[in-house]
This record gives C-alpha cells, structure tokens and sequence, in this order.
C-alpha cells in the first residue's frame, strides 16, 4: 500500500480502495477464516449465471448479503428459498470494489423453516380462519380506477416510472 498522506492536522488521508483494503484485513485478523451461520434466506435470486445472492436474516433484525458461487452451489440436494432456515459455511470478506462486506458461502445445510417465515404461515392461517381470504369478501377492480396509491420515495425512479407510464397509457 502506498504511502498515506497526511493533511494539515496530521490526520492519515486514504482513498477509498485503501479503506476498503484495511477493512479487508482487519476482518481478516479478526475473524476466525470459516464460521457456520444460522439463519434465514431472504431476497434469494440465481441469475443465469448460476452464482447465487441471498441474505441471511435472524429474528433480531440482523441481516448480512450473502454470495454463494455456481461451482459451490452444483452441491446442493435441496431447494434453496426464501424463508428456509439454513446453516450456512462459509467466510466473511469485503468486496472492495463495492465496499460492502458480504458473506461467501461455501455449503448450505437446511435447518428447517425459519422463525419469521414461520410466523408469517401461522399469521396466514389466522387470518384465512377469520375468513379475510373468502372470495365472498372480494371486491372486483374498477377498468378505470380514479384513484393510485403507491408507496415509495417521493424522488425515486420508482414514482417517475409510474407517472410515465400513466401518462403514456392514459
């Protein structure tokens, strides 16, 4: 690594690919080189690649991205899902390009559901016993509805979107 600079108050001046190689290597000497965690598969996506990217989530609101390469996954004997509970093997690293630390996994071993999956089921089955998913209760859809909701940032590419394809179609 090259030299830092220092600036006025003698305080080291990095570039962001030098922080992100110190976050590398503090990880590194830090954390033990493989661990199993536990939890849950969210946001499971397999592009034609065949890498996988998933988080894995626990119930205390604890999430990390996780990458598991095709040539690891080929492994697998089970179907990979969202909401499974897994214990994944593996080990954590920065992408230093990104600057984001992600899990690699290297084996995947099923646990079971996972608790916030299986709090979902068991809200789902609550609620269709109260009757909330009877066709009776169903209201058709208006051809030509007056009115929109849509729940994002207000100044996101998600708004202008829709208001281009309203505006296209209508």
């Amino acid at each position: 690594m090259p030299p830092m600079a220092k600036n006025k108050r003698q305080l080291p001046v990095f570039t962001v690919t030098q922080l992100n190689n110190l976050v590398g290597v503090s990880l590194e000497e830090k954390l033990p080189s493989r661990m199993i965690l536990r939890g849950e598969i969210s946001n499971w996506k397999r592009p034609s690649s065949g890498h996988c990217y998933f988080s894995l989530k626990d119930p205390g609101g604890g999430q990390i991205p996780c990458v598991m390469w095709a040539s690891k996954f080929r492994t697998i004997k089970f179907d990979c899902q969202n909401g499974l509970a897994v214990l994944a093997t593996g080990h954590v690293d920065v992408y230093v390009p990104g600057g984001k630390y992600q899990f690699y996994a290297e084996k995947l071993e099923p646990a079971g559901i996972g608790d916030l999956q299986l709090a979902f089921e068991q809200m789902r089955k609550r609620l269709q016993a109260e009757g909330l998913f009877d066709p009776v209760r169903k209201q058709p859809l208006p051809a030509y509805p007056m009115n929109i909701g849509v729940v994002t940032s207000g100044s996101g590419a998600a708004i202008v979107d829709i208001a281009d394809s309203i505006y296209s179609r209508w």
